[in-house]
């Protein structure tokens, strides 16, 4: 069969194909490549993309305008990219065309060209939008690097201490499990105060937390306090008042909900506003997620957290009223849910 040119309207040759008028793709129904029979593509087929919803968005002249002007780009810059389709059934390929039943080399029409522009819009759409994994940093662990004491300070009974995290060994009854509730302490479980030292300087945040506490383990939930204390580190020559006061307090807290808890206290320093020294910023303190990361490399059995149902709460969500952010930004660096304790307690 003799070739007819394709020819444009001011003459020009476009490609050396029959030209052959594909059925045009519907949208209404089905999605792309799945109307008036053009089922597939050089590329493979192209899938049903809910047809009511894309279809709507062709309708608006700005989305035809860009598919046009990006299809024009893309003719310029590829000289003779043209997009083929299939007829029907084809049962080969040639020269990166669909092949017909026919025998003929089948493509798109203008207004198909600028559908298919369309569609690679929305699938870039689509991969912005999906979440990026976060980066798991690997935390190396080591029986003999595991310390009763804090520096020059005494840790007491069942506390030990790793780098610059201070952590409870275990707590009677505690189960590892793949749900995590976490929770910050001072300011979301306990009411404390910098002015005020000393195990017993605190009270409950909420009258709730006891019975949602008991609830949660359960459910299954692991219960686990993440919280930042540098008084630790700073107060060189008070270390060890600090440490008493932060573990007694904990300690007590514990007695009194009555369940029980897993704890991680970091007590590095973190880098302070318009500082550029990294030694200074201490990679297990809020909001880094180092604390997290050794719980879940060292601390839970290699059990899998499942991050959809774990969840943590604190109350440093950067509001005005808030002292940081810092507690937000932990969740996020994690990929965990968040809560604010008057919205999870109250």
């Amino acid at each position: 069969m003799k070739e007819k040119r394709l020819v444009a309207r001011d003459g020009q040759d476009l490609c050396g194909a029959e030209r052959v008028r594909p059925r045009r793709l519907g949208l209404a129904r089905g999605g792309l490549g799945h109307g008036g029979g053009a089922e597939s593509t050089c590329s493979g087929e192209m899938g049903n993309l809910g047809g009511r919803f894309y279809g709507g968005w062709l309708q608006r002249r700005w989305w035809r305008l860009v598919a046009r002007w990006i299809g024009k780009l893309e003719m310029v810059i590829g000289r003779w990219l043209v997009i083929c389709v299939r007829e029907d059934e084809g049962k080969g390929e040639e020269n990166g065309c669909a092949v017909s039943d026919a025998g003929r080399r089948v493509r798109h029409t203008k207004r198909d060209y600028e559908l298919m522009v369309i569609e690679r819009l929305l699938g870039v759409l689509v991969s912005l939008s999906t979440p990026i994994a976060k980066a798991v940093v690997s935390i190396k662990f080591s029986v003999s690097d595991v310390k009763s004491k804090y520096k020059d300070a005494t840790l007491l009974p069942k506390w030990k201490a790793f780098q610059t995290v201070i952590f409870l060994e275990r707590d009677d009854g505690l189960r590892d499990s793949s749900k995590i509730a976490a929770f910050d302490f001072d300011g979301c479980l306990a009411k404390t105060d910098v002015k005020r030292v000393g195990a017993n300087a605190w009270d409950l945040m909420h009258s709730s937390i006891p019975d949602k506490l008991q609830s949660l383990h359960n459910d299954g939930y692991k219960l686990v306090i993440f919280t930042n204390e540098s008084n630790i580190e700073r107060w060189k020559n008070k270390r060890q008042v600090a440490v008493d006061s932060k573990i007694g307090r904990l300690n007590n807290f514990i007695e009194k909900v009555k369940v029980p808890v897993q704890v991680f206290i970091a007590c590095g320093v973190g880098l302070k506003p318009g500082k550029t020294n990294k030694n200074e910023d201490d990679a297990f303190r809020k909001p880094k997620p180092g604390m997290w990361h050794l719980m879940e490399q060292h601390f839970n059995s290699g059990i899998v957290i499942d991050m959809d149902q774990s969840f943590y709460v604190g109350d440093a969500a950067g509001r005005k009223s808030d002292h940081s952010d810092a507690d937000i930004k932990f969740a996020e660096a994690i990929g965990l849910k968040f809560y604010v304790p008057e919205e999870y307690f109250v």
